[in-house]
């Protein structure tokens, strides 16, 4: 909408997922416009956060990944994950939710498929409604994984995996600082965090009855005693 409104005032990205394939810039490296900024490579996030899932927990079968298929970005990375799914050797339950009406219903075919984990995707209207999903999750003694730091992840929240919390916003403070200098956005490379936190959940683990591996502990950015 606001590239709709304006070809000549600079616009920039706060980790958007998949800039290039949603038409919003030309290219990473020469965005072209007058949009360029930050992008959240959801569908890498997620895959990592998957084999850090599967490491700690080996006989896991099945993880449901919530989807808002009114996301214009839903389409590019539930197929990422469902093919990470596979590979891992477990299946995905796909879950479906447009409005905040709808997890109930999320909720209940998630218990008829006896689902054993879900995974949270950085998307707004999922993110918005995780304490819920934590409840829910918690009630039924399910494993809960989170794109994010330790900002998103939920009290029983087991495995947090994104890049740092606040990085984005001194990312886009960069390319304001620059524009405002002088320089044009459509010269501006599209750039991608450079730090990132692995979150785990000793609490949430003994509860669930999940031992994390020595080896990924040592991994951790940060342990929840």
């Amino acid at each position: 909408a606001v590239m709709q409104a304006t070809k000549s005032i600079p616009i920039v990205m706060v980790g958007v997922g998949n800039p290039v394939e949603l038409g919003i810039v030309a290219d990473y490296k020469k965005p072209g416009g007058n949009v360029t900024g930050a992008s959240y490579l959801a569908d890498e996030y997620a895959r990592k956060l998957l084999q850090f899932l599967k490491e700690a927990a080996p006989r896991l079968r099945s993880v449901a990944l919530f989807i808002n298929p009114s996301n214009e970005a839903a389409t590019v990375l539930i197929k990422q994950m469902r093919a990470d799914v596979v590979a891992l050797g477990m299946q995905a339950q796909v879950v479906e939710v447009s409005g905040k009406g709808d997890f109930g219903a999320a909720f209940a075919a998630i218990r008829r498929a006896n689902t054993e984990s879900i995974l949270l995707p950085p998307e707004p209207l999922i993110q918005s409604n995780r304490g819920a999903i934590a409840e829910f999750a918690q009630t039924h003694g399910l494993l809960l994984a989170v794109v994010g730091g330790r900002g998103t992840l939920p009290a029983n929240g087991l495995i947090g995996y994104g890049p740092a919390d606040g990085q984005y916003t001194h990312m886009a403070a960069g390319y304001v600082d620059r524009i405002l200098k002088g320089a044009k956005p459509g010269d501006l490379p599209v750039e991608q965090p450079t730090r990132f936190n692995l979150v785990m959940n000793l609490k949430a683990a003994k509860a669930l009855g999940v031992e994390f591996p020595a080896s990924l502990l040592a991994r951790a950015d940060e342990v929840i005693e």
